[in-house]
């Protein structure tokens, strides 16, 4: 059977909760309720939960040579590369479970922590991040909204090293794979038109005008939708998500709607 997982455009992004100077307690229940799975956090909610002393493990995906720079304080960083398989002939296939497991270890991540993803480019390589740590057994992961590019408009970036200490870390969940299809599968769903299968990559890499490097073909699967990730973010400011609003329109515009199932 097909594992697909709802679009439901009003409730994946975020949900704003008010709160007040909660305990770490109230502050741990406040965060199951402000984080829809998945989803994405605010800047001063995060502000909030750590001033409450919620368990949080910041995670910086961007590269090494960007972190020297100026992070987030506490944060550890993480790229791309690390979370990548590097024996196949085309890049981007996720590493093990195991091996995601001792990365989560190296970074200091405790199985109660809330993981806290960012990065400097809307919110792709966090979100990327995240998928991966529900997918093989760790709920509890968010992507900041708005990232480093949102933080630095009234903060400081810190540029001290970061001390972390091997947690010990083993998942807290079972393996989440919901989050996941398989090739044959997707075979299956191309079958049936009640399923969308939507390409958020940009319009070159769907028409094949460009291949990204790693690929092993350009163009697009048959029968998919393009619609580019990057419309759901305001690019030319804030780096912040559009309204939920304005993105379940843009996706209706082009046949989509929250009952749909989608891959």
């Amino acid at each position: 059977m097909v594992r697909l997982q709802q679009l439901a455009i009003g409730a994946c992004l975020f949900a704003a909760v008010s709160c007040s100077e909660p305990t770490p307690k109230e502050s741990a229940e406040a965060m199951e309720r402000v984080v829809i799975k998945p989803g994405f956090i605010s800047l001063n909610d995060l502000n909030t939960f750590e001033s409450a002393g919620s368990s949080i493990s910041l995670i910086d995906v961007r590269k090494k040579s960007k972190y020297v720079l100026g992070h987030l304080p506490l944060a550890r960083q993480v790229y791309r590369p690390s979370i990548q398989r590097e024996d196949l002939p085309y890049e981007g296939a996720a590493i093990s479970r195991l091996k995601f497991e001792l990365l989560l270890d190296s970074l200091g991540v405790k199985p109660n922590d809330w993981i806290v993803a960012y990065d400097d480019k809307g919110g792709s390589d966090a979100a990327r991040f995240c998928w991966l740590a529900r997918l093989y057994g760790h709920s509890k992961a968010t992507v900041l909204d708005g990232g480093l590019n949102y933080y630095a408009l009234s903060n400081t970036l810190d540029t001290n090293d970061v001390k972390i200490k091997h947690s010990g870390y083993k998942y807290p969940d079972s393996p989440q794979n919901h989050y996941i299809i398989s090739t044959e599968e997707l075979q299956l769903a191309l079958e049936d038109s009640s399923i969308v299968l939507l390409d958020t990559r940009s319009l070159d890499e769907y028409s094949g005008a460009r291949m990204q490097s790693g690929a092993s073909r350009p163009g697009h699967i048959p029968g998919s939708i393009l619609f580019d990730w990057g419309n759901c973010v305001q690019m030319d400011s804030d780096y912040l998500l559009k309204s939920p609003k304005f993105i379940q329109y843009m996706l209706k515009e082009l046949g989509i709607s929250p009952e749909d199932k989608v891959i």
